[in-house]
This record gives C-alpha cells, structure tokens and sequence, in this order.
C-alpha cells in the first residue's frame, strides 16, 4: 500500500489524498478479492487507486503534477541552485503540454525508487 501511496504522490496528490485513495482502493480490494486473479491482484489494486485519482483531478478541472523542491545541499553554489531551478521549471512547462498517459509513464520512468 505505501508503493500506491508513493505513486500517486509523485503523480501529484497530496499526502491526505494519497492516503484517503489508498483506503479506498483497499476497501474496493476487500469487496471484489474473489473475482480477481492473485497473480493481477497488485496491478489491479494500483489501477483502481490511479483511475479513482484521476477522477478527484476532473472533479477539481485540472492536473497539476509539481516536481519536488530541489533539496539543497549545504556546499551547493547560489548559481547551482538557481540553474537547478531553472531546470525544474523547464521540466514543469514540458509535462504541462503532456497527455496525463504520458505524464504517467515518464513519472514511473524517472522516479526514483527507495
């Protein structure tokens, strides 16, 4: 549950709303458990947790998906962090022209794994 939780945090949802989708989606797992397959249990629980996101993002009329602040590092130089900033804005104005599918699909790409 905390791999959805994660997921859809870096999709753009905040921590409450990521818990709260979380709780759903295992209430939904709960009720339909015999009617799916072990082995597509985890695909389906991360389906039924993105779809029901991305119907809270059509009830507020827009998805946004910001990028996390770029943590500074204590030696880092005033110009490093500045051109970090800059590059994270460029990445925001990119995935703004994007289909949420696509948005996804790099996100899941991109994101690191802990």
């Amino acid at each position: 549950m905390k791999q959805i939780q994660r997921y859809l945090i870096r999709l753009g949802a905040d921590r409450d709303v990521a818990e709260d989708i979380v709780q759903e989606t295992i209430y939904k797992g709960l009720l339909y458990i015999d009617s799916i397959h072990e082995d597509k249990f985890s695909a389906w629980m991360f389906k039924v947790a993105l779809n029901h996101y991305y119907d809270l993002c059509r009830k507020k009329k827009r998805m946004e998906i910001p990028i996390e602040d770029v943590a500074a590092e204590g030696n880092e130089a005033p110009e490093e962090l500045f051109l970090q900033k800059e590059r994270r804005e460029e990445i925001e104005r990119v995935l703004e022209d994007l289909t949420p599918i696509y948005k996804q699909l790099l996100i899941m790409k991109y994101a690191a794994h802990p």
